[in-house]
């Protein structure tokens, strides 16, 4: 299975980290959802910046 799909979020900068941290919980729980206790990790990048274009 392949899928690519992105996340935007627009936050003020001193809440950045706290936005990543509820977007990686939320990748684990999805994956748990999905495939119960399987094991299975969905691969997920984040990145915090200030501009769309610097994401990798």
């Amino acid at each position: 299975m392949f899928l690519h799909d992105e996340v935007m979020v627009h936050a003020p900068a001193e809440v950045a980290d706290e936005v990543a941290s509820a977007i990686r919980e939320s990748a684990i729980e999805a994956g748990r959802l999905l495939f119960g206790d399987m094991g299975v990790e969905l691969a997920l990048d984040v990145s915090i910046v200030d501009s769309y274009a610097d994401a990798a």
